[in-house]
């Protein structure tokens, strides 16, 4: 038996829960804290600082994002065809009837992935042009 959400091939066993997997989890946290906290050491003005805080704010809010649709599209791929709308539509209401649950999902992907590389894009504009002006 495989975790829920795992690959095929994995040797852990159980239902998505367990030591491993808390502690895995907690050992990423403290490596993401960590590299946010040495990324502050690189603020130099306040224009850093607003660039660096809005993506960071982006990030927080796209990565969580990515992360619930890789696991529904994993979840949904395990119903028949007919069904993926219908419980796409319990997660995301909003779900156009002209598209299948892959192709929303696909889309939604996307439209998070181009908010991240925005919001990074932006924080970089911003302090090239604070630097430039110093």
């Amino acid at each position: 038996m495989r975790c829920l959400g795992e690959e095929s091939g994995s040797d852990r066993v159980g239902i998505g829960s367990g030591p491993w997997i808390v502690e895995e989890k907690r050992r990423r946290v403290r490596a993401l804290t960590s590299e946010i906290f040495n990324a502050l050491k690189g603020i130099t003005g306040p224009a850093t600082l607003i660039a660096y805080l809005a993506a960071l704010g982006a990030w927080s809010y796209v990565v969580p994002s990515l992360a619930k649709i890789k696991a529904i599209g994993r979840d949904i791929g395990l119903l028949p065809e007919k069904d993926r709308l219908k419980a796409l539509r319990l997660v995301y209401p909003p779900v156009p009837d002209n598209v299948t649950a892959e192709q929303w999902l696909d889309e939604k992907r996307m439209r998070l992935q181009v908010v991240a590389f925005i919001a990074t894009l932006a924080a970089m504009v911003m302090t090239i042009i604070w630097l430039i002006g110093k």
